[in-house]
């Protein structure tokens, strides 16, 4: 049986893994228990046949309180009642990255939605209690623009995904970004918009968030 040496909060989460999560901060000693999930290997051909929904795909399969995603050459893995998520390689050539890339974004993004919060696919930054979310399709300049915000004292909460609880807050997620070329002419973006932010207030890594902007 796998023991879960690892602890960390991500989204909310508090955090327990069999596997290292890098791109998740490690865990205060002072943290609450409460809202536990476990991150654990674990053999698909145990796992109960469920009955997909009509939302399923041949990749994704969708059920109460379930999800299961399947990628040849990576893996499966298995989100459960907002409390578990499971995983299994395809075969010992897979790297523990290459199982990260979808247990810190997609696996964990899964169980935030079996416990009905909204989940984004953006990024999420905030400075002096104030907070923007910078969503918008693949290869639209998020990470660019975030990246640049914190070159003005902005500090990034989450990338890839945001979760939103049901009381409109976020917490901190997958903070490192993907940038594979800064171009120099993006520190010019920040002075070409007018970003209006409402007022929020962060608390212990907490965000309240009340504006959205969309990338192009």
């Amino acid at each position: 049986m796998s023991t879960l040496n690892f602890q960390y909060q991500a989204f909310g989460f508090n955090l327990a893994s069999d596997i290292p999560l890098p791109e998740l901060s490690e865990k205060l000693l002072i943290a609450s228990e409460q809202n536990s999930v476990s991150v654990i290997s674990g053999n698909h051909d145990n796992w109960a046949s469920i009955e997909a929904s009509p939302h399923s795909t041949q990749c994704i399969q969708l059920a109460a309180n379930e999800w299961r995603l399947a990628l040849e050459g990576i893996g499966w893995f298995r989100a459960e009642a907002g409390e578990s998520l499971q995983y299994q390689r395809w075969d010992d050539s897979v790297s523990n990255r290459d199982l990260r890339t979808f247990l810190v974004t997609s696996g964990l993004g899964a169980l935030a939605v079996q416990q009905s919060s909204l989940v984004l696919h953006g990024t999420a930054s905030e400075r002096n209690g104030e907070a923007v979310l910078l969503l918008g399709r693949p290869a639209t300049g998020k990470s660019s623009l975030s990246w640049c915000l914190q070159q003005h004292g902005w500090q990034l909460i989450s990338s890839e995904i945001v979760v939103v609880d049901k009381n409109m807050k976020i917490f901190p997620g997958v903070q490192q970004l993907k940038l594979v070329v800064i171009v120099q002419s993006w520190s010019c973006t920040l002075t070409s918009l007018c970003l209006k932010l409402s007022v929020s207030v962060c608390i212990t890594g907490v965000c309240h968030v009340f504006f959205l902007l969309t990338a192009p």
